[in-house]
């Protein structure tokens, strides 16, 4: 993990703080984005990560309604963790992250602020906006 990727946030549950690794989100949304329709992503199929930083983040991005999830949580923390589905606004912030023009600006304004999904999603559009695609005549 590249700690160019990170950037502390302040996330659900009494008030602790977690990094949030937009290479992990990247990864989690890749691997739930390969599953058939119906099947599940559990957190414990993402490796190189600490299984609750994993649950985390997904937690995160299904609170912010880029992908369904079921979700155990215990004193503030995340105990376990399974993406049932993807919504469109997962498949829009995966499709903006995989542009490796937007993923390269999204790891350099993490190094300076905040980032929210909504955000980074947003990006998506803007970049199709200026490269000229769907743009009005």
């Amino acid at each position: 993990m590249d700690s160019s990727d990170t950037i502390h946030v302040r996330t659900i549950g009494q008030g602790r703080h977690m990094q949030r690794d937009w290479a992990l989100i990247r990864e989690i949304l890749a691997v739930a984005s390969s599953k058939a329709p119906g099947e599940k992503m559990l957190h414990t199929e993402i490796s190189g990560y600490f299984l609750m930083l994993v649950g985390d983040h997904i937690a995160a991005l299904h609170d912010a309604g880029c992908l369904k999830a079921l979700v155990i949580r215990a004193h503030g923390y995340v105990m376990w963790a399974a993406v049932t589905e993807m919504t469109a606004e997962g498949w829009e912030l995966l499709d903006t992250l995989n542009c490796s023009q937007t993923w390269h600006r999204v790891v350099e304004l993490a190094k300076k602020k905040e980032l929210s999904f909504e955000f980074v999603r947003r990006m998506g559009g803007f970049r199709t906006w200026n490269s000229g695609v769907g743009a009005n005549p």
